[in-house]
């Protein structure tokens, strides 16, 4: 896409999010087959991230999302970067609380059956994911900007200059704050 149709279409979502407020469903539903493909691609590598816990995949990941932020009552984005944000932490979430599920769950509940060893790696997954979060969190009280870095960073996918871009600092900063956070959340999590 050249940078007259990226532009175009950039616009034309920051109008429909405008409108949202006004129009309602019909918004929602001219913008998400605009955004669709960018949310698809979003929900992939947050799926990566979940390190390869398949048992949800990239399309219903983004259907869950989309209802999520059709039953918001309001939604504050003026701009389709802060949209793909602001979808890639809700999918986060949803992740998030799929692990959550998965380790709170016990035997049967309509699952198929799945070897002793598979569901133990599962559950280890699941929880080193729910790890992770609660590290993040704790960062997050330590200091926001860094969870901000890592927020975009590691669970959008952004490069360090999009991430310079998105918070309006400089690259030597994020550079400098994502090494901190790696190193801060390597010590939450060994404790």
């Amino acid at each position: 896409m050249d940078t007259v149709t990226a532009k175009k279409s950039n616009d034309k979502i920051s109008r429909l999010l405008r409108n949202i407020e006004n129009e309602g469903d019909q918004a929602y539903n001219k913008l998400f087959p605009i955004i669709y493909q960018e949310l698809k691609e979003i929900a992939g590598f947050q799926i990566r991230q979940e390190n390869g816990d398949l048992t949800i995949n990239q399309t219903d990941l983004v259907h869950e999302f989309y209802l999520k932020w059709k039953s918001q009552e309001e939604l504050n984005c003026e701009s389709k970067r802060h949209l793909m944000a602001l979808a890639s932490n809700a999918m986060h979430q949803i992740l998030v609380d799929h692990a959550r599920r998965k380790l709170a769950s016990k035997r049967g509940g309509g699952a198929s059956k799945v070897p002793l060893d598979e569901d133990r790696i599962q559950r280890n997954e699941a929880r080193q994911f729910l790890e992770l979060e609660n590290a993040c969190q704790e960062l997050k009280e330590l200091d926001n900007r860094m969870y901000k870095i890592v927020e975009l960073k590691y669970f959008c996918g952004f490069s360090i200059s999009q991430v310079a871009e998105a918070l309006d600092i400089s690259v030597s900063t994020v550079d400098r704050d994502w090494k901190k956070a790696r190193a801060l959340l390597y010590k939450i999590i060994k404790g």
